[in-house]
């Protein structure tokens, strides 16, 4: 009669098995973190929660209270800063606002605060105060106010909001809105320039502040591991 086939496991020394076995926790480790990766969506770095802003001394800047629909809007959409001053330059007064944030969704285009409130808007348009510095500008028909605002991260402004959100889409990072309101226009166009050039400087050394902040790593050394 045929003999039947003998199937042997195949013997593994105590020393093989002690080699495998950190090697096995690594394998596991490296599935575990992955899949953390995968399921879960990582928290935005810390700020540093000292950053504010500082106006330029020239504004003669004191700070004004939000509205009730201002609050509401930044609780809701997580800003890491805001502010907001009344000011006074160059015989003209008005109140300008900043807004940090990292999510997009913390800024939109001001012209849509001005006309939910009733305001019928006119003139708007894209107005340089130097080549790399696009503002938009909007008339408020009736009040004889002028808005301008744009939207700032490190080396880049611009004014427009599609930019913003699109950047915000591919990476992580603080952007800053600014918006200024005047309460008549200024004719001076020296002192216009001037007045933007000072908040932008002044919102490039919050963005600075507002860099996250020192974190530790924490590095695995697997020989070590049993």
């Amino acid at each position: 009669a045929p003999r039947a086939a003998r199937t042997e496991a195949a013997a593994v020394s105590p020393a093989a098995a002690a080699w495998h076995r950190p090697a096995a926790v690594a394998v596991t480790f490296l599935f575990a973190a992955l899949a953390a990766q995968a399921f879960t969506r990582p928290e935005p770095p810390p700020v540093r929660a000292a950053a504010a802003l500082r106006p330029p001394a020239e504004l003669n800047a004191v700070p004004a209270a939000f509205s009730a629909a201002e609050r509401g809007f930044l609780a809701l959409n997580g800003a890491d800063y805001s502010g907001k001053w009344r000011f006074a330059f160059r015989g003209v007064a008005g109140s300008f606002l900043v807004v940090a944030a990292r999510s997009w969704r913390a800024h939109h285009p001001p012209e849509q605060c001005l006309a939910g409130a009733g305001l019928d808007l006119a003139n708007i348009g894209t107005r340089l105060v130097a080549p790399d510095f696009p503002v938009r500008v909007v008339d408020v028909a009736g009040e004889g106010s002028r808005a301008s605002y744009w939207f700032q991260a490190k080396g880049t402004i611009t004014d427009d909001h599609a930019a913003r959100v699109f950047d915000g889409l591919r990476r992580d990072r603080e952007w800053l809105m600014v918006s200024i309101l005047l309460d008549r226009p200024l004719a001076d166009a020296a002192a216009w320039t001037d007045l933007h050039l000072a908040l932008a400087a002044a919102g490039t050394r919050l963005l600075a502040g507002l860099e996250p902040a020192p974190t530790t790593r924490i590095q695995l050394d697997l020989g070590a591991l049993p």
